[in-house]
């Protein structure tokens, strides 16, 4: 299973239209189906060139126990004053997961996009990559 994560504010992340206006310019037409927000969904509803790419969303919001968790394992991470910056600077991280390996690596190009369109942070766990846009 590949997951990827998010961490935005959710006044900063640009309209749907925006990100997959983004997302196709590498001639792939790839889309988020649908109106509602990454972070009020269950299922990405992603489509690349009009196939579906099944994977699911999960959202942490800044005001859950969960958070604290969050900024307390930022304090032992080798990047810690990035990641608390996040934290503080975001409200929500967005989890996607996808046990299609083929479809991976476009969950991975959404996610982040969604971290650099926000300004906010992009996280492979598995790959021990941070990004932090928003500096």
């Amino acid at each position: 299973m590949a997951e990827f994560h998010v961490f935005y504010k959710k006044s900063a992340l640009p309209p749907l239209a925006e990100i997959n206006r983004a997302m196709c310019s590498r001639g792939f037409v790839i889309e988020l189906q649908g109106d509602a927000a990454p972070h009020e969904r269950t299922d990405l509803a992603l489509q690349v060139d009009g196939k579906p790419v099944p994977a699911s969303v999960s959202a942490v919001d800044a005001s859950s126990p969960t958070w604290a968790e969050l900024r307390a394992a930022a304090l032992d991470s080798e990047q810690g004053a990035a990641r608390l910056s996040v934290l503080k600077n975001c409200d929500v991280r967005v989890t996607l997961r996808t046990d299609d390996a083929d479809g991976a690596k476009w969950v991975r190009d959404v996610a982040r996009n969604m971290g650099l369109l926000s300004c906010g942070a992009y996280e492979n766990p598995s790959a021990s990559k941070f990004i932090n846009y928003g500096r």
